[in-house]
C-alpha cells in the first residue's frame, strides 16, 4: 500500500510540475506573439519587441526546466518501477510514453528559447535587422507551441495514470 501512495504522489509532483510549465509557455507564447506584433509597421518599436521578448525568454525557461524536471522523476520512476517487475508488477506503456513526451516538449522548448535569444541578438543596434528577428521570432513561437501541446498531451497522461491509481487500489502502476 505504500508503494502505491508513492507513486501516486510522484505522478502527482509530475503533474504539477507539467501544469507550471504549460503555464508559463502559455505565457511565453503570448509574449512571443506581441513581439512578433512590435514590429509590425502598425506598431514598429523594436525596443518594445527587444523587451517583449526578453520577458518571453524568461518564462520559455521556466517552462523547459518544468518540463525537464518531469522527464528526470518520470526516468526514475521506470527505473524504480522495473527493479518492481521481477515481484510481477507490470509497468505500463503510459509511463514509457509520458517519458517521451516530457523530453520532447523539453527539446522544442529549449530551441524555441535559443531562437528568441538569437531574436534579441539581431534586435540590438548592432545587427539592427528586424526582418530576420521577425522571421525567428516566429520559428520560436511555433516551436513553443508545438512544445506546449506536447506538455498538454503529457498532461492528460499524468491524469489518466493517477486515474488509474485510484481505481486499481494496491496495485502499483
Amino acid at each position: 500500500m505504500e508503494k502505491r501512495v508513492y507513486f501516486l504522489k510522484f505522478n502527482k509532483k509530475i503533474l504539477k510540475m507539467d501544469l507550471i510549465s504549460f503555464g508559463s509557455g502559455l505565457i511565453g507564447i503570448i509574449l512571443g506573439i506581441l513581439s512578433i506584433l512590435a514590429l509590425q509597421p502598425f506598431w514598429n518599436s523594436d525596443k518594445a519587441s527587444l523587451w517583449l521578448t526578453v520577458i518571453a525568454i524568461l518564462f520559455d525557461i521556466t517552462s523547459f526546466i518544468f518540463a525537464f524536471l518531469p522527464f528526470f522523476l518520470m526516468y526514475r520512476l521506470i527505473r524504480i518501477k522495473k527493479t518492481l517487475i521481477k515481484q510481477n508488477i507490470v509497468l505500463y506503456r503510459k509511463d514509457q510514453i509520458s517519458i517521451s513526451l516530457d523530453f520532447i516538449s523539453f527539446f522544442l522548448g529549449f530551441i524555441g528559447t535559443a531562437c528568441e535569444i538569437i531574436s534579441i541578438i539581431v534586435l540590438l543596434p548592432e545587427f539592427n535587422n528586424t526582418v530576420f528577428s521577425y522571421q525567428i521570432t516566429i520559428a520560436a513561437v511555433i516551436l513553443d507551441v508545438i512544445s506546449c501541446i506536447t506538455c498538454l498531451i503529457t498532461i492528460l497522461i499524468t491524469i489518466n495514470i493517477i486515474k488509474d491509481y485510484q481505481k486499481r487500489g494496491n496495485s502499483i502502476i
